[in-house]
């Protein structure tokens, strides 16, 4: 003991020697310490990676459509008698027990009250006692189950705040939050985990464990509300009651991918709906009128956007999926109608100090650390670190780690206060000043998504994000915005001015229409590449869109239809779809209106006839797209990689000059991988391109790569790499090839006829023997047998042919991949075109997450780096294949020509 408070004393001398310098100094170090700790995180993410390098077990799917559906549905269904409030209690329950062992999130349950309470609930409706009508004004969650955070209270289970000092203490009574929920006919469940008296964003105390992430078990579930985050997220909750101080219910509604609503307590559901609603429950007894059953036009908002804090030294950048949701969000609500505005909001340069300042400032701060036996003792939270690292302490590191901060009110010393708290004004004017009661700001909640577990009290700056709204005030809406590469949720906070709530409750409500909302955490490992649901894309309206190229460019010369308003529809079909798919870099849809203003009036005034245009421009007054690499005059060209960013294109490459002699009028740029390395769409500077179908569209046209970035010497690329037309329609593919083929020297008898019944039709469904090739998929194997039998049955001969020298196909491929004499760089360096950029090198860089190139173009130039792990000492043996496998070929096809001659 003698020793112990030795130790205590010479730690409590060196806080006070630090506590006495210039105030200055302290703030220095706050800044230094928030960004030694994102570098230390740098630096130790590979022994991070290094733990979690094996996924653990998901969780299993729910396989009951019951899950699907929201609680106002549920509720409902039971008033009408279509399902009863036990077979959904039931349900939950059941689902509980299924994915609590994956995720540890309930900490104590009342699960044989709860049936009770759900029998009692059916048979007051059986016997009239109540009827629809009535539940549905006085009782809109009648029957339907819940959960709670269990530092909120509910009556009965477990209430310690997750602390070893206050083990064993269950709740006297329910909480007002809990109350309100009741009288509203819901049904509590259990109590769910959070960190050591809710300090910090990592759910783990030393009462109940760690809680982890639904979408990955190596991942945080955030905090304090992480078990009802995980809950939700796992799909084994439909409401939760959380608590919200400093983003403890945004937090962990982002890492788990479901919506959460401040104040504080407040709701976190899956569902939009939901959250409307349980927030008109929890608000019954609040004084000031938040006209919930109002009505929002969204097309009337004002719509402000930040997408990072600028300026504020010492946190981290927001990732890139976060800000990218937020302009898409954004976006969105343009095309709806909406002003959107990027606002400069300079006093937010000072929001650490800010928000340290306005928490550490309250009269009564209740103790992170309780003394074992004495409440009113204190805890020394420097020693209990010291006792920490040789695993003497009965406390989280979580709890110390804040109780640390507090002590020394966050590096910001109190003489500093009064200058922060004026700050803090300002910076409060500055945002009522923006928001009224027709406006909202979409802002990060959080500067990643759920980070490995471990990582979060690197990242404990990083809650200043939240903190802001609760030492403003202001109501703040989360908001999941689908899934990152990883499969993890992303989103933001939706922030409404005092009071103003329903206005990040209608927000909340539009972008779950339009970018799917909750995303089940059981999809397949794959599926988070469409981050937005297909069915949530709007389908279009105009049968225009169902009319090919050329039946428009028909209509358009015999007068039918206008090229203004073809090209129009398709300029607001592209605006309509774009924020789900992120097809488009950069358009001209000015310059192509009046392009097809001109077409009408050329027409109108007589100076070209429908004849003329039939024979010299198919494609008169059509509009059409370009990919970003195949240079379009005017707009992008930097083949999606930082090095070119900013670059355009100075002329049209030679196939958009023979679209355009045809008469077509081009829209935009759109989409690629960085220098169309690799066959994801995604990039570092315009993000990643889904499709609606969910599968890769890929195409090889017969046009030599003129004008084409990247460019190369020597006859390799542009014999292999060739422009071609992509197309809704087979009618339209025909002509294009027709218009783009305008200059090639070779006769290719496109106007000739072709008679299926005579064709010779061979069909492969997969390339046999090629030992580390996947398999062909069974569809797709199907679609060809289908299409194989199709042509027999029109009088064509089919025949499945033997290519044995297919089975070196890889290696072939490699070879002549990689044997031109000058292949294009693949990582090209930013500032040098001509120094070489290691791809070794940037892998680390990459994992680390400091690589400014994208993982397909990387694994690229490895494979490229290795000859495509062909020596080159093999190369003459795979060139002599190669040669084998094209004669193969060729006489397959001299056998098609015969059998036609004949």
């Amino acid at each position: 003991m003698h020793a112990e408070y030795k130790v205590e004393g010479l730690i409590e001398a060196v806080f006070d020697s630090v506590r006495g310098r210039n105030p200055y100094y302290m703030q220095l170090i706050l800044r230094i310490a928030t960004w030694l700790s994102a570098k230390l995180l740098v630096l130790l993410r590979p022994l991070f990676w290094y733990r979690d390098c094996i996924k653990p077990a998901s969780i299993p799917p729910s396989t009951d459509s019951l899950f699907d559906l929201t609680a106002c549905e549920l509720a409902k269904k039971i008033r009408l008698g279509q399902i009863s409030s036990e077979s959904v209690v039931e349900a939950y329950i059941e689902r509980i027990k299924e994915v609590n062992p994956y995720l540890n999130a309930v900490v104590d349950d009342r699960f044989e009250d709860a049936l009770r309470e759900a029998r009692h609930c059916d048979k007051m409706l059986e016997a009239g006692v109540v009827t629809p009508m009535q539940l549905q004004l006085e009782k809109p969650f009648y029957g339907v189950p819940f959960t709670v955070k269990e530092s909120c209270g509910l009556k009965g289970l477990s209430y310690t705040g997750c602390t070893l000092v206050r083990s064993g203490i269950k709740a006297d009574d329910d909480s007002l939050i809990v109350k309100s929920m009741r009288k509203a006919g819901a049904i509590p469940l259990c109590a769910t985990n959070t960190p050591e008296l809710c300090s910090g964003f990592e759910c783990t105390n030393p009462l109940y464990g760690l809680t982890v992430n639904p979408y990955d078990g190596r991942h945080s579930a955030g905090g304090s509300s992480g078990g009802e985050g995980a809950l939700l997220g796992a799909g084994a909750s439909v409401i939760g009651v959380g608590s919200d101080i400093g983003g403890s219910i945004r937090i962990p509604a982002q890492f788990n991918g479901i919506f959460g609503h401040k104040p504080t307590p407040g709701p976190m559901t899956r569902f939009a709906e939901d959250l409307h609603m349980a927030v008109k429950v929890m608000s019954v007894d609040c004084k000031t009128n938040l006209r919930l059953n109002e009505s929002v036009n969204i097309s009337k908002l004002n719509v402000y956007y930040l997408e990072d804090i600028e300026n504020n030294y010492g946190i981290p950048p927001v990732d890139e999926d976060i800000r990218k949701s937020i302009r898409d969000a954004a976006k969105h609500f343009e095309s709806c109608g909406a002003k959107i505005t990027k606002p400069v909001i300079e006093e937010l340069s000072d929001a650490c100090e800010i928000g340290i300042t306005k928490l550490f400032s309250m009269s009564i701060i209740p103790p992170i650390l309780m003394h074992p036996t004495d409440p009113k003792g204190k805890v020394n939270p420097f020693l209990e670190l010291l006792k920490a690292t040789v695993g003497c302490s009965s406390y989280s590191k979580s709890a110390i780690f804040m109780a640390m901060v507090k002590e020394i009110h966050g590096f910001v010393p109190e003489s500093q206060f009064p200058t922060y708290e004026e700050k803090f004004k300002q910076l409060q004017k500055k945002l009522l000043e923006i928001l009224d009661e027709n406006s909202v700001l979409f802002f990060p909640t959080f500067i990643s998504p759920a980070p490995p577990v471990g990582q979060c009290v690197f990242l404990t700056i990083s809650g200043v994000f939240s903190v802001l709204c609760n030492i403003l005030g202001l109501p703040s809406t989360q908001v999941p915005m689908g899934l990152n590469k990883q499969g993890l949720p992303i989103g933001f906070q939706v922030i409404a001015a005092p009071h103003q709530d329903r206005l990040g409750l209608a927000v909340a409500k539009e972008l779950e229409k339009a970018f799917g909302g909750w995303i089940p955490p059981t999809k397949p490992l794959f599926w988070y590449r469409d981050c937005i649901k297909p069915a949530s894309i709007p389908p279009s309206k105009d049968s225009l869109f169902d009319l090919t190229a050329c039946e428009l460019a028909k209509k358009i010369r015999l007068g039918q239809i206008s090229s203004e308003s073809v090209v129009e529809a398709y300029i607001e079909r592209i605006k309509e779809v774009n924020p789900y798919l992120n097809a488009v870099i950069d358009d001209r849809f000015e310059d192509a209106l009046r392009e097809a203003r001109h077409c009408d009036k050329m027409l109108e005034a007589g100076v070209v006839t429908p004849m003329q245009l039939q024979l010299e421009k198919p494609f008169y007054g059509v509009p059409f797209t370009v990919k970003e690499s195949c240079s379009l005059k005017g707009l992008s060209y930097t083949a999606g990689t930082l090095a070119l960013s900013g670059v355009k294109a100075d002329e049209d490459s030679v196939v958009v000059k023979n679209m355009r002699e045809a008469g077509a009028i081009p829209l935009c740029v759109t989409n690629t991988p960085e220098l169309c390395y690799g066959f994801e769409c995604t990039n570092p500077l315009y993000g990643t391109t889904v499709n609606p179908y969910n599968s890769f569209s890929f195409y090889l046209g017969i046009v030599p790569m003129e004008e084409y970035f990247p460019t190369v010497e020597g006859n390799g690329f542009s014999q292999y790499g060739t422009f071609g037309p992509m197309t809704r329609f087979a009618e339209d593919l025909h002509m294009a090839v027709k218009v783009m083929t305008k200059n090639c020297k070779t006769n290719l008898r496109l106007d000739e006829p072709v008679d299926v019944k005579k064709l010779h039709v061979y069909y492969l469904e997969d390339i046999e023997n090629n030992f580390g090739v996947s398999s062909v998929d069974e569809d797709i194997r199907q679609s060809i047998r289908l299409a194989a039998k199709y042509f027999e049955s029109c009088g064509a001969k089919i025949s499945k042919p033997v290519i044995e020298e297919l089975s070196d196909g890889c290696e072939i491929g490699a070879v002549k991949l990689f044997s031109w004499n000058s292949l294009p760089p693949i990582l090209t360096h930013p500032d040098d075109p001509k120094i070489r950029v290691n791809p070794f090198l940037e892998s680390i860089k990459a994992m680390l997450g400091c690589s400014s190139h994208s993982i397909s173009s990387i694994f690229v130039a490895i494979v490229r780096e290795m000859n495509g792990f062909v020596p080159e000492s093999r190369f003459p043996l795979y060139e002599e294949k190669y040669e084998t496998l094209q004669k193969k070929l060729l006489i397959i096809d001299s056998y098609s020509r015969v059998s036609k001659k004949k």
